[in-house]
């Protein structure tokens, strides 16, 4: 069968064999592979294998690899010695030189190679550069103080060069890949590496085989800022071609024994139908990725439910593979919800990977393994944001290995937290993440967050996400809710008392205690709850089909409870953080609506959700954001999803008030997207 029948988004050890079951198909059917590694090592014709037949058979096929060398210390002293360029030059072409006699097993003095120290490989190596199947250029540093220095038997741990290459295949199709496995019969077969894959086929991952694509052409063709290519030298070309031209002589049935292999008939035809995107591969994920690891610094503002705890992991994990931290904390929120749904994500995520070294810790509840996280490596620890814990943390930690990632970055901001100052910004890495990272009405907090954490690098908006069709569009019924004459008077008596104030007429009346109190009229507004009533009497389905309905308070949420009673009892509240988290998870299942309050606002994923009523918000868009994403999650169990949000509009004198109308007028026109091309 196919490869491109099977193609896999991720290929990594010890689930799969990089070489076995992703290279070696790839080169059995394509006519160009191309690729850039750190470490070219003979021992890659074992995991090739008897692909090579393809590339050997096939007129039009061929294996093109641009390899990086790093220099040893004799050469490096060479160079340091050397007065001018010229000289520099021919120093690293013989090292070169050098490094390729060793790939292909020849003996600079023979012209001939010796079958049992070559053990066939480098004499195979040999046939496909003569024969132009195999073309190897070095790609080197143009400023000779850029190379990294290593031993001479140095393994290939110590090279942390990015690798990535690509397939061309007859069809049409090209599939290109990254990752951290080296051009070696270790790098390919051995368990701890992995290549993420993309398919020109699939139009969300196409732009990325264009972008590996064209930088590795431009490397291979000499356009590399930082870099010159060199060819083989035509000396040792020239040797290649004697070496093959006399012990082909001796050694044509040593050949034969891996031409005459079997070959495998693909009469298949290729099947072009997409498959499900993974979820770690999604195109801006990959993005966001690139984005913080050329920064080291800064904040991620992504859509919730667009993968921001998988692409903080996957960061985490590039700087672990490329042993840049051994180290990672991170820090949800205060509540323990929250930082047991990281813990669960995390486990899952080591399991998957084989991050089998990784200790995992907690502190938050009743765990308290922060002492293991500080005196041990290769740890990560999930802790609740706490400053007094952090602190003690934070002071004890390698601020070069260490990296901090604090989700629901805008709680950061909060003045309990100040106490931290400094302490964030002196590590190299840190990763805020929040679909709403800037405190609205609080320019202190958003300024801490960052000065702590870094700027804003990357932002994935709503309708970004639903355009790309990571989260579902959604209908919007938005209904008008007046105020009543009593609640009206309540409104300028609160204004009454804060112009009085601002006189110094009678009690103090602080700015924010104005703003709460106004905002509370709106939010409890009598008029909701018969609205809410005369609603669902019309559209009873909404209710008895995957809801949340966020209220203000407990009393609010009680009465809205006797009117939903009518129409089902598969309903649950949830009030307190921490109570009855298992009602969440029953939605679809044997419970059709939840009654909540603020808490379900944040970090919590029900992909089953489908219909949200809003009957208080804040005038900040952070808790509409969170609580919309609630419902827009993609359900891969409901392909065909399109969520329901009602709002409840408050009205003064027919007329919206200016916060409820920017609320209105804000997600009507998101409510407008739509998935492109869907």
């Amino acid at each position: 069968m196919s490869i491109l029948k099977n193609l896999k988004t991720c290929y990594e050890g010890p689930d799969d064999s990089l070489g076995s079951d992703f290279i070696k198909p790839c080169i059995n059917e394509c006519i160009l592979y191309k690729r850039e590694t750190a470490w070219f090592r003979s021992s890659v014709i074992r995991a090739w294998g008897d692909s090579l037949i393809n590339i050997i058979d096939n007129k039009e096929a061929k294996i093109e690899i641009i390899a990086y060398p790093q220099i040893d210390k004799s050469t490096k002293i060479a160079l340091d010695k050397s007065l001018n360029d010229k000289n520099r030059d021919n120093i690293l072409q013989k090292h070169r030189q050098n490094i390729l006699l060793k790939v292909l097993k020849i003996d600079a003095n023979s012209e001939m190679h010796n079958w049992e120290t070559g053990k066939d490989i480098g004499q195979t190596l040999s046939y496909l550069i003569a024969d132009q199947k195999l073309e190897i250029r070095f790609a080197t540093c143009i400023n000779y103080s850029d190379y990294q220095v290593v031993s001479d038997d140095a393994d290939e741990n110590t090279l942390t060069h990015g690798k990535r290459g690509y397939f061309n295949f007859p069809c049409g199709t090209t599939v290109s890949f990254n990752g951290s496995a080296n051009e070696s019969h270790a790098g390919l077969m051995t368990q701890g590496e992995n290549f993420d894959v993309y398919d020109s086929r699939k139009e969300n991952q196409s732009w990325k085989v264009d972008e590996h694509k064209v930088k590795i052409d431009a490397t291979w063709n000499g356009d590399r800022k930082g870099y010159k290519i060199e060819n083989v030298s035509r000396e040792l070309l020239d040797k290649i071609k004697i070496v093959v031209k006399n012990s082909r002589k001796k050694n044509d049935s040593k050949i034969q024994n891996i031409t005459d292999e079997k070959k495998e008939e693909i009469t298949e035809e290729i099947d072009f139908e997409q498959e499900m995107l993974q979820e770690d591969v999604w195109p801006h994920k990959i993005k966001a990725i690139n984005i913080f690891l050329d920064n080291h610094k800064g904040v991620l503002e992504m859509a919730t439910g667009t993968g921001k705890t998988s692409t903080a992991l996957q960061i985490a994990r590039q700087l672990f593979l490329t042993k840049k931290i051994d180290k990672i904390l991170i820090c949800p929120n205060r509540t323990n919800t929250l930082c047991e749904q990281w813990y669960e994500e995390v486990m899952k995520w080591k399991k998957k990977r084989n991050l089998k070294t990784l200790g995992i810790r907690r502190f938050y509840d009743s765990h308290n393994e922060a002492g293991k996280f500080i005196d041990g490596s290769n740890e990560l620890l999930i802790v609740n944001r706490m400053p007094e814990k952090l602190e003690n943390i934070l002071k004890n930690l390698d601020k070069e290995k260490t990296l901090i990632i604090q989700d629901e970055v805008h709680g950061f901001g909060s003045k309990g937290m100040m106490q931290l100052e400094r302490l964030h910004r002196s590590f190299k890495y840190t990763l805020g993440l929040s679909a709403t990272p800037i405190r609205k009405f609080d320019t202190e907090g958003s300024d801490f967050i960052l000065k702590e954490m870094g700027k804003i690098i990357y932002e994935y908006k709503l309708e970004n996400a639903i355009e790309d069709g990571i989260l579902c569009p959604f209908n919007y019924i938005h209904l008008p809710v007046a105020l009543t004459k009593e609640e009206r008077k309540k409104k300028q008596g609160y204004i009454a008392k804060r112009n009085a104030a601002k006189k110094g007429i009678g009690d103090p009346y602080s700015e924010k205690d104005y703003m709460r109190d106004m905002a509370n009229v709106n939010k409890l507004a009598e008029n909701k709850e018969p609205a809410f009533a005369d609603f669902i009497s019309k559209n009873s389905d909404l209710i008895k089909n995957n809801s949340i309905i966020f209220c203000h308070q407990k009393e609010q949420a009680k009465n809205l409870g006797n009117y939903i009673h009518q129409y089902t009892s598969k309903f649950s509240y949830y009030f307190d953080e921490g109570v009855d988290r298992d009602n969440l998870m029953r939605i679809g299942n044997d419970l059709d609506c939840v009654i909540s309050c603020h808490i379900l606002s944040e970090g919590i994923d029900i992909p089953s959700l489908e219909n949200i009523f809003i009957l208080a918000s804040d005038s900040d868009r952070r808790e509409t954001i969170q609580r919309i994403g609630r419902c827009l999650r993609i359900d891969v169990n409901n392909p065909n999803k399109r969520a329901n949000v009602v709002d409840f509009i408050v009205h003064s004198n027919e007329e919206p008030l200016k916060s409820e109308k920017e609320r209105f007028e804000w997600l009507e026109r998101i409510s407008k997207t739509e998935v492109k091309n869907g």
